[in-house]
């Protein structure tokens, strides 16, 4: 006799999330250098010039998307370029005519410093300060934007799974195990399917629920949680799966984002928040699966992006459902 199979289906298409970096300082050092060298080089080379060291909390917000800065809170300033580059900040404003330039990079020893700096009577100055004196967070890093003509699938799905796995931490909920057995036998089929035309719908699971991908599923969870599975036939012997399901036109943007995309859509949805939130523990606290497949339709003007979960009962769940 077959086990029992729960299934919950749904989909839905969501917005995208601006860039954002927040940096919090609580000191500075204002120097001047020389304008024929870089600040990076005079601070390697000791020729900087240090006028003094200033105490005090500041907290500076850039808005890549909207591109402004927003120091203390007050006014947002106009950013005017933002450059391509290694750091993980590189842009300027104007500040009273004056083109002040902020970067947060690394030195040659690896170490963060975040720096802003103008040039002013033939001199270059400027505030730096050093890792132990700033923190900073970034909201969907910008480095990962998409290029459709090579598309990375890979990555897109990591990042959903790291979003997703964020997403629970938010709520308390216990993080999910990524299934290579799930993602093979259900989810990569199922973008499959739907890659051939360019509606979102939900091809039948329970077809693809068969004993093989049931035992290869017990197996799996048998690896990764130490704890044994109940992969008989019994009727008693359930494993449940769900599953969410997202598609979009195609538009510029990054990964980060559009990860993040697609669970705030799913979490706008009651069965899929339902889906995403619930904690898939077993007895004795053996952590539930998901896998996640993202593919571009074969005409190349949809992204279609699904997500499998997966509650696998162990022995002591099975005996006493």
């Amino acid at each position: 006799m077959k086990a029992k199979l729960l299934i919950v289906m749904l989909g839905i298409v969501g917005n995208v999330h601006a860039d954002i970096i927040t940096v919090r300082i609580s000191s500075v050092r204002n120097f001047s250098h020389v304008s024929d060298i870089s600040t990076r080089k005079a601070v390697e080379s000791g020729t900087i010039k240090y006028l003094d060291y200033l105490v005090g909390r500041n907290t500076l917000v850039f808005d890549l998307d909207k591109k402004t800065v927003a120091i203390n809170y007050q006014e947002p300033c106009a950013i005017i370029q933002v450059n391509e580059s290694r750091n993980l900040l590189d842009c300027a404003i104007l500040d009273n005519g004056v083109r002040v330039h902020y970067t947060l990079e690394e030195n040659s020893a690896g170490d963060l410093f975040f720096l802003s700096e103008w040039v002013w009577e033939g001199k270059v100055n400027g505030y730096i300060s050093y890792s132990s004196n700033f923190s900073f967070q970034i909201e969907n890093e910008w480095k990962h934007y998409i290029d459709y003509d090579h598309f990375d699938y890979k990555l897109m799905e990591r990042l959903v799974f790291e979003e997703l796995n964020k997403y629970r931490d938010s709520l308390g909920v216990v993080d999910l195990l990524w299934s290579d057995e799930m993602y093979k036998y259900i989810s990569c089929k199922q973008t499959e399917i739907v890659a051939k035309g360019s509606g979102l719908y939900h091809p039948d699971l329970e077809i693809k629920f068969t004993d093989e991908f049931r035992v290869a599923l017990a197996k799996e969870s048998e690896r990764l949680t130490g704890m044994k599975s109940y992969s008989s036939c019994s009727p008693k012997a359930v494993q449940s799966l769900s599953e969410n399901a997202f598609s979009t036109d195609l538009y510029d943007c990054t990964y980060e984002a559009l990860a993040k995309s697609a669970i705030m859509a799913w979490d706008k949805s009651i069965m899929h928040k339902i889906n995403q939130k619930y904690h898939y523990l077993v007895r004795g606290g053996g952590k539930g699966f998901v896998s996640i497949s993202a593919r571009l339709n074969n005409e190349g003007t949809k992204l279609f992006i699904f997500c499998n979960f997966s509650k696998v009962y162990k022995q002591a769940d099975a005996i006493n459902h």
